[in-house]
């Protein structure tokens, strides 16, 4: 199976503690030294991206699913109350949990937060394949632990769910 390149601007409200902007799909130019490539390889984790050097990488592979997943942790902002944050993940399809798309999207709002809410949803093209794209809304609810300021952190995620090579790809930022 052919690499999937996915390049990754991070924008300027991501250096402040914003979130990300995907730029785009195709061939990726070299990187810049402050800047680190991802290249997976792991079952169909078959992708690869540029971030910001200085964040953490994760990989992850599923014990009781089948999947694969690198999560890309940013710094924490000023106020300490979150993090920037990239995750890409592959599952099969047919054989794995979902067998379609469309039962991934399914459940994935069924299983909002209390007050999540839907800001935008559409079909996409994504490299020339069929996308679910959606804006998502929600609250953290305070956490009331030691040493940790009780507070309720708004968050705004996108995620975009497809099928590639019998694989189910999110990507979730």
């Amino acid at each position: 199976m052919g690499r999937f390149w996915v390049f990754l601007l991070v924008g300027a409200l991501c250096v402040v503690g914003g979130g990300f902007l995907i730029q785009g799909i195709g061939k990726m130019a070299v990187p810049s030294e402050n800047v680190a490539r991802y290249v997976g390889g792991k079952g169909g984790l078959s992708i690869a991206f540029d971030y910001p050097a200085t964040w953490r990488v994760k990989e992850e592979k599923g014990t009781l699913d089948r999947y694969h997943q690198v999560r890309i942790l940013g710094p924490r902002n000023q106020e300490d109350t979150y993090t920037c944050y990239l995750s890409v993940s592959a599952a099969p399809l047919q054989e794995g949990r979902f067998k379609s798309v469309a039962e991934r999207v399914k459940l994935y709002k069924d299983h909002l937060f209390l007050d999540g809410k839907i800001e935008q949803e559409r079909e996409r093209n994504l490299a020339g394949k069929k996308a679910s794209d959606m804006i998502v809304s929600y609250t953290i609810p305070p956490q009331h632990k030691k040493d940790l300021k009780p507070i309720a952190i708004p968050v705004k995620t996108r995620s975009l769910f497809f099928e590639r090579g019998g694989y189910l790809y999110e990507v979730i930022y």
